[in-house]
């Protein structure tokens, strides 16, 4: 389920990585986060039980369009491998968009593999979503190694509906983007059905398919030329009402030639830095570390990433603070005839730790500059401190004139 915020007018896409323990889940996102550009990526999140970890980052792709509106972002989240760390990966998927499911290549792997898509397809049922109906690829990883599966046995065994499939050696940066391109295709092809109202559709009650399908192996019998014996004429006996839910309807199956002509026909692109294989293993990734007790803990810090980052960012608040002193600096600084006569207003606020000042009698002093002639006037305040004040305010409100 896609993650609107309408104060910002952005959707946060959720991309999550499954597969098995050790398969380069998190592999795959280290390589997005170091081959991006920082000014397009967030910070990259663990969140840590005393067991396992779950790894997060907000990444903005630098062409996407805007759909219905919003400006799209995704993010990108990895799960426990192993099997036993099954309450998080649950959570983990809560309101997935996207799923890319990372196959390790070794032929000694194959039933762990199966074990992992098996388990992928349970935990999505406990959400009421089927496999059928989420943006899916597949990634075929370590095909850099020696003992390995052939890519058509891992289709016949995983990819059963001829999903997009991806080989990868994640290690060396190989395939990577390739892979994550295509899920990201893949989920805003689903984003937009849903933004043009065609995602929910129901399915045809069961008697009129087995009838669909009755006179369909009869036209087929026709056209063969065979002929059947006339039956014995019987009159029909009426079949039981269907009752049909009009609340429950179902989202569509994902058909795999759509789903990759939808891959090609989208246009997603990311600020991609080149970096070398060497130095992709070598670079160390400062990681914000959340420590959590439990799948609470875990569920409330998953809902707390996600509105975070389509919030405004404290740098472009800072930004804009910025500006506005750059704005009254200039100002300050005219020399030109024509604009001498200049009223400047401006509120300010400081706080100061209480540490940071005595009790009793204070004295602020504020100067005002005049950068380009070194000039400057002192204003002495006087400030009475309470000594159980744990911090001061002091607010501003200038009235400058220059003539």
């Amino acid at each position: 389920m896609v993650f609107f915020n309408y104060s910002t007018m952005q959707m946060a896409a959720k991309i999550v990585y499954y597969g098995p323990g050790l398969c380069g889940k998190t592999t795959n996102l280290q390589v997005i986060y170091k081959k991006t550009s920082p000014k397009s990526r967030g910070e990259m999140v663990c969140l840590e039980t005393e067991t396992d970890r779950t790894l997060f980052f907000d990444l903005l792709p630098i062409d996407v369009g805007v759909i219905g509106g919003f400006k799209t972002r995704f993010q990108l989240y990895t799960v426990p491998g192993q099997v036993f760390y099954n309450s998080t990966r649950k959570l983990v998927l809560r309101g997935v968009d996207g799923i890319v499911f990372v196959a390790d290549s070794q032929i000694p792997m194959e039933e762990t593999n199966l074990e992992s898509f098996r388990n992928l397809r349970e935990n999505l049922l406990e959400h009421n979503l089927d496999i059928d109906t989420i943006p899916l690829v597949f990634q075929f990883n370590k095909r850099d190694l020696t003992n390995i599966m052939p890519v058509e046995k891992m289709n016949r065994d995983l990819n059963r509906t001829g999903l997009p499939f991806y080989e990868a050696a994640a290690l060396q940066g190989l395939g990577v983007f390739e892979t994550l391109k295509g899920i990201s295709k893949a989920t805003l092809f689903s984003l937009r059905r849903k933004a043009l109202g065609d995602e929910v559709v129901s399915k045809p009650p069961a008697a009129a398919a087995v009838s669909s399908s009755s006179e369909k192996v009869s036209e087929e019998k026709t056209l063969a030329g065979r002929v059947e014996p006339p039956k014995p004429h019987r009159v029909p006996t009426p079949p039981p009402p269907i009752v049909v839910e009009a609340a429950k309807v179902e989202a569509p199956v994902i058909v795999a030639p759509e789903m990759k002509k939808a891959i090609a026909e989208e246009k997603v692109e990311f600020a991609e830095r080149s970096v070398q294989a060497a130095a992709l293993r070598q670079e160390q990734i400062s990681m914000k570390k959340i420590s959590v007790k439990s799948t609470i803990d875990v569920a409330r810090q998953l809902d707390s990433l996600r509105d975070q980052y389509t919030a405004i960012k404290q740098p472009e608040k800072a930004a804009h603070k910025t500006s506005a002193d750059k704005a009254l600096q200039d100002l300050l600084q005219i020399s030109k005839p024509a604009l001498m006569a200049q009223e400047i207003k401006r509120k300010s606020a400081i706080s100061i730790a209480g540490a940071m000042v005595k009790a009793g009698p204070t004295t602020l002093v504020l100067t005002i500059r005049n950068s380009s002639s070194q000039k400057s006037e002192t204003i002495e305040i006087p400030l009475e401190i309470d000594k159980n004040r744990s911090k001061v305010a002091l607010k501003l409100d200038l009235d400058i004139s220059i003539t």
